[in-house]
Parts: C-alpha cells; sequence; structure tokens
C-alpha cells in the first residue's frame, strides 16, 4: 500500500511526426522507396536486438521493400556482435546501424513500425522511454511481454510479442508489413492519441507533485 505506479512521460511536441528529412535517407544509404522497420535502443545483451534481426532476415526474402535500421551506440562488445551477425549473414544492404545520434525524432520519422525486443532477463525494462517517443510519433508498435512495456502496451495486447522468441517475433511483424503505408499510418495514429491522453511529460510532473503533496500532507 505504499507503494505508487507514476507512469513515464514524452514530450509530445518534439517527436510527432514531421515531414521526413531526405538527409538522413542519405545517412543510412537508403533511398525513399524503402520502408523501415526500426528500433532504438541502448545497444546491451538484454535488448535481445539479435532476435529482431533473425525475425527480419526470415521475413526480408519475401518483402524485400523493407529494411531494418537499429538506432543506437553500437562501440561495445554487444554492438560489435549484431554488426557481425549482419555481416554473417550477408544482411549488410538490408540490416543499416546509425551508431549514436541525438537527433532520434527524425529516425522515427522515416520509419512505419517500432519494435523494441527486450528479454525476460536481468534488468528487463522500467518503463521505455524509445517505445513512448515511437507512440508520439505516431508509429505502429510491437514490444516483448516484459513488465514496462506490457504496462504501456496493455490497450495493445496484439503487439505484445512473446519475450525471447524470434519466431513470435517474425508473426507480430508480418502482418504489419503486408498492410498499406496508409494502413500503418492510420494506426500509428491510435498509438499517438495514446501517448497524448496517457504519457504526456506534464503529466509525469503533475503525478509527481501530487505524490510529494501526499508524502507531506500537504
Amino acid at each position: 500500500k505504499k507503494t505508487f505506479y507514476l507512469p513515464r512521460g514524452v514530450d509530445n511536441q518534439k517527436f510527432t511526426s514531421q515531414a521526413p528529412n531526405s538527409i538522413i535517407r542519405e545517412a543510412m544509404q537508403s533511398s525513399t522507396e524503402k520502408r523501415v522497420i526500426i528500433c532504438v535502443a541502448n545497444m546491451v545483451p538484454v535488448k535481445g536486438i539479435e532476435l529482431l534481426i533473425k525475425a527480419y532476415q526470415a521475413l526480408h526474402e519475401f518483402h524485400n521493400d523493407w529494411e531494418l535500421w537499429l538506432v543506437g551506440d553500437i562501440k561495445n562488445d554487444y554492438g560489435q556482435s549484431l554488426v557481425q551477425l549482419v555481416e554473417a549473414n550477408s544482411m549488410q544492404n538490408h540490416v543499416k546501424f546509425s551508431g549514436k545520434v541525438n537527433n532520434v525524432n527524425e529516425y522515427l520519422d522515416q520509419a512505419e513500425i517500432f519494435v523494441l525486443p527486450t528479454k525476460d532477463e536481468g534488468r528487463r525494462e522500467g518503463s521505455p522511454v524509445s517505445l513512448l517517443e515511437a507512440m508520439a510519433n505516431g508509429k505502429v508498435v510491437i514490444g516483448s511481454s516484459v513488465p514496462g512495456i506490457k504496462d504501456q502496451l496493455k490497450t495493445f495486447p496484439n503487439h505484445i510479442f512473446k519475450a525471447g522468441s524470434s519466431k513470435h517475433l517474425k508473426e507480430s511483424i508480418l502482418p504489419f508489413m503486408q498492410q498499406s503505408v496508409q494502413k500503418n499510418e492510420e494506426l500509428g495514429k491510435q498509438f499517438q492519441q495514446l501517448a497524448e491522453s496517457e504519457f504526456r511529460i506534464d503529466q509525469e510532473v503533475k503525478r509527481h507533485e501530487e505524490l510529494y503533496k501526499k508524502i507531506l500532507k500537504l
């Protein structure tokens, strides 16, 4: 009874979808005809990025109009292992690494689908802000069945896949790869509305203020 749930918040104005910046496509060596699945994450083993790479590889043969973008710093052992995995499977032209960037919103602007494949082990997730940023940007969001992600996606249960399963992840991504851009945009607006109604940064601030006042009995 002394525990309080305070959802994280996101700057909806900063992350709202904007017209794609062509410079980002150039930086990623990607043509505008390519549709994009994106993951923005701290590149550490618990994030399960290799599961996403394997799922995408299994789908790519039949959906080669899609690319996978991995946004985050890869200057560590795990990051380099992901690069090696992509190279070992000759997927360098289809799986793109951005490295560390400060303008995440501009990368989200280019994508249709956002995936966060965190494993159900180790420290897992608290309340992943990258997923909220993708919602605010109007992406179709898919996440693994770990606490934190499940809290944020509780109203979209069909967008939660079994943590640790690249097969289930593949099955979860496939329907949205098969949909038109317009259909994904319409669905993305539902996520955007959720971020606006439940996960704004001003709401997070207000909830903290109310908790502090309650503790101090003001």
